[in-house]
């Protein structure tokens, strides 16, 4: 509705300023060629014609001699004297005759400038088309390489996370091996049972890693229903503390702010749960206070949900991807880099957004969610 209004006021701004010249050439043309119209038919001009034609008779009758000569002047008198007896007549002729002659030329004029525009418009035209089309190719270009390279990335982290368990299970097996040959059956027995359990140990971490890229690429499908917020956080926080303990959550919730938000309750959880253990596992040994805060202001679509920390601050180098799959800053043994990835892809299918600042008391998420009201509204 916004757009078709900004369209309606160009075009009738385009035809404003387009006939508003015309109407005022029009207006200027009239009026100057009208009062020099009337400057050159003058009845002055009229008076001092008829004086000259009875001087001219005058000096006919006094100089015979070149009577001829005052008769060829007075009869070019006479003639002008005619045009004069009848100005109105001859300033409509000299009137029509110019004015065809002006609006032919300022149609042509008119004529001229479109089809120079017309020229100039498809020379931008097919210059644009040219400079969107190699500007489509280089994006292409570079999409696949940052495709190819993020295939790369992950290609490299599968390697060393399923390279990581291999080599210790290839050196107790080679190890089991000699010690089969050279010690006695007790020794070897003992040495078998405890490269089970490593190998058992290894084999979990490779389990442990399948399922977190199954979870992440097998996310269950978004089941939208109206929540009030505040009595969701209230349900939620208690059960993720008990499995944290070494997080404390303070709410921070208005009590004037009423509004339901539209979310999946069960997938929302593992969003809030995953920031809290994102901001424990970035803060090691350490008691990690949590805020949780919503914002609410009138007019607008969304309810903000902030959630910060008071632990340490991410570097600006895993800020810049901090949600891109496979990115972390810790450097476990177990962590994928996939908790954020799928906080984001959470939030985004909700039709909210997640954001991301260092403040001056620690890490702080923003989320964006819809209010049920304006979305129930639209349907």
């Amino acid at each position: 509705m916004k757009n078709n209004k900004i369209k309606i006021l160009l075009i009738v701004t385009l035809l404003v300023m387009t006939i508003l010249p015309v109407i005022a050439t029009k207006y200027f043309f009239d009026k100057s060629l009208t009062t020099t119209l009337n400057l050159g038919f003058s009845y002055k001009v009229s008076d001092a014609l008829n004086n000259s034609a009875d001087n001219l008779k005058r000096l006919k009758k006094l100089d015979a001699v070149n009577e001829k000569h005052y008769r060829e002047q007075f009869d070019q008198v006479q003639g002008v004297l005619q045009v004069y007896n009848e100005p109105s007549v001859i300033k409509e002729k000299i009137e029509a005759s110019i004015k065809v002659y002006f609006w032919l030329g300022l149609v042509l004029v008119l004529g001229l400038a479109l089809l120079l525009g017309l020229y100039i418009s498809r020379k931008i035209n097919n210059h644009y088309e040219l400079i969107f089309s190699n500007l489509l190719k280089e994006q292409k270009k570079v999409s696949y390489l940052e495709e190819i390279s993020s295939w790369q990335e992950l290609a490299k982290m599968l390697a060393h996370e399923i390279k990581n368990p291999l080599t210790p299970i290839d050196i107790l097996v080679s190890s089991l091996k000699k010690s089969y040959e050279s010690r006695s059956p007790s020794d070897f027995s003992n040495q078998l049972d405890k490269t089970q359990i490593m190998v058992s140990e290894e084999l979990n971490h490779l389990k442990e890693i399948v399922n977190k890229f199954s979870e992440f690429s097998k996310l269950p499908t978004v089941r939208l229903e109206a929540v009030h917020i505040k009595d969701y956080l209230v349900k939620i926080i208690e059960p993720i503390l008990a499995t944290y303990t070494d997080a404390n959550v303070e709410l921070q919730l208005d009590q004037n702010i009423s509004e339901r938000v539209m979310l999946d309750p069960a997938l929302f959880r593992q969003v809030i749960s995953n920031l809290i253990k994102n901001g424990v596992e970035a803060n090691p040994g350490e008691q990690v206070s949590f805020h949780v805060q919503v914002q609410s202001m009138e007019g607008c679509d969304s309810l903000v949900l902030l959630v910060s920390n008071e632990g340490l601050s991410i570097s600006k180098d895993v800020v810049k991807k901090m949600f891109d799959p496979y990115i972390s800053s810790k450097t476990t043994k177990s962590n994928m880099g996939l908790g954020l990835a799928i906080v984001k892809k959470i939030v985004v299918q909700q039709g909210g957004y997640i954001e991301f600042k260092n403040t001056n008391y620690g890490p702080e998420f923003s989320i964006g969610l819809i209010k049920a009201e304006n979305e129930l509204s639209r349907r």
